[in-house]
């Protein structure tokens, strides 16, 4: 874990620290929960698939998603905000598949 300082805008348009010393987890290729680099689809597909000692992964990324859209509304990260969509799609997929199968 490091830390940061978070940034955002004012009213006026300047830029300014609005979190000194912010705790950030950070993937390292020696952490063998870290599984590095992958395409999207992948990645999506194990974080829809995977279940930590927290619950699912797929909460983990929703909640961060949400927060990210409530403390930063101007801000858009491309691509938490994919990953994210690509796992509501697997959601509704197998929704989908689990009600043809009980018709």
């Amino acid at each position: 874990m490091e830390t940061l300082d978070i940034h955002g805008i004012d009213d006026q348009g300047n830029d300014k620290i609005i979190i000194r010393n912010a705790y950030c987890y950070v993937g390292r290729d020696d952490n063998p929960s870290f599984i590095g680099s992958e395409p999207l689809e992948e990645l999506s597909r194990t974080i829809w698939s995977s279940v930590g000692p927290s619950g699912p992964n797929k909460e983990y990324l929703y909640k961060l998603a949400d927060s990210v859209r409530e403390l930063s509304p101007d801000s858009f990260d491309s691509h938490l905000f994919a990953l994210e969509e690509l796992v509501k799609k697997y959601d509704e997929e197998e929704k989908l598949s689990l009600t043809s199968e009980s018709s």
